[in-house]
C-alpha cells in the first residue's frame, strides 16, 4: 500500500496531465490541420506551375510562328517567366524563353519586311 505522500504525489500528478491533455489534443489537432494545408498547398503550388509554364510556351509559339512579338507581350511574357521562376519552376520553359527574347518587335519586323519591298 502506498503511503500518504506517494498517493497525493500520484494523484496531483494525474491532475496536471488531465489539464494538459485537452491543449495538447488540440495542439495535435492543428499541427494535423496545418500538415492537410500544407500539403494542399504543394499540390496548388504545382498547378500554378504547370498553367504558366504552358501560358508562357503557348504565347512564345504564338510570337514565333509570327515572326515578331509586341512589347506589351514581351512585357507579360517576360513577368510570368520571372514569377515561374521564383516560385521554384523547373526552368523547363528556359530555351523556349531566350529564343523569345531574340525576336524582334512588330515595329523593327515591319521595317526589315518594308526594307525588303524597297529592295525588289
Amino acid at each position: 500500500m502506498r503511503n500518504p505522500l506517494e498517493w497525493m504525489a500520484a494523484w496531483f500528478a494525474e491532475a496536471i496531465l488531465d489539464k494538459l491533455r485537452e491543449p495538447i489534443n488540440t495542439i495535435n489537432e492543428r499541427l494535423d490541420r496545418l500538415e492537410r494545408l500544407h500539403e494542399q498547398d504543394r499540390a496548388a503550388l504545382e498547378c500554378d506551375l504547370s498553367v504558366m509554364d504552358d501560358r508562357i510556351c503557348s504565347l512564345i509559339g504564338i510570337c514565333r510562328k509570327r515572326g515578331y512579338t509586341t512589347a506589351d507581350e514581351r512585357r507579360r511574357v517576360t513577368r510570368m517567366h520571372d514569377a515561374y521562376r521564383a516560385r521554384g519552376g523547373n526552368h523547363g520553359e528556359e530555351h523556349e524563353y531566350e529564343v523569345f527574347l531574340t525576336l524582334p518587335t512588330q515595329e523593327a519586323y515591319e521595317r526589315t519586311k518594308e526594307r525588303g519591298k524597297d529592295e525588289d
